[in-house]
């Protein structure tokens, strides 16, 4: 009779093939909405009544998926003029992934992960808008739950 040499699976602290799927999908998709989340950030980043910011403001070099993905990207800067734009490089990044970990390490799956990934992709760019303006922007606003518990439809805002 040979002898049989340990599995993987037979080691107490192994760590289950579905866990590790589900930490590569989680990732690869946080991979690609981050430069979304770092673009609505850079848009919605203006004082009350100015209208969203849509182009770089030192070169007017349009930004986003039609423009500059220069400035969406890890970088944060323009890509024709190098000016600063949005929260400081990699900030956002370091939010998404934080957000992605916690998200996969609490066990959730399906649409529950789903709905709180959606939730806190949200969350992060409404926190970096205030952080920028200090102001929450009503078109982010309706994205997250809470403000349909606290406020009825139609009652101001």
């Amino acid at each position: 009779m040979r002898s049989r040499e340990p599995y993987e699976a037979d080691h107490p602290r192994a760590v289950p093939r579905s866990r590790i799927v589900l930490v590569v999908r989680t990732a690869v998709c946080a991979l690609m909405v981050t430069p979304v989340l770092r673009w609505a950030v850079i848009a919605h980043a203006v004082r009350v009544g100015r209208p969203w910011r849509r182009t770089c403001p030192r070169c007017t070099t349009p930004l986003g998926p039609r423009g500059d993905m220069v400035a969406i990207s890890a970088v944060a800067r323009c890509g024709r003029c190098g000016q600063r734009l949005g929260p400081p490089p990699g900030a956002v990044e370091v939010g998404v992934a934080l957000s992605a970990a916690g998200l996969v390490f609490s066990g959730m799956r399906g649409l529950p992960l789903i709905a709180y990934g959606w939730w806190a992709a949200v969350g992060i760019v409404l926190a970096f808008v205030d952080l920028a303006v200090q102001r929450l922007p009503a078109r982010l606003m309706f994205g997250m739950p809470s403000r349909s518990a606290r406020q009825p439809p139609g009652q101001g805002g």
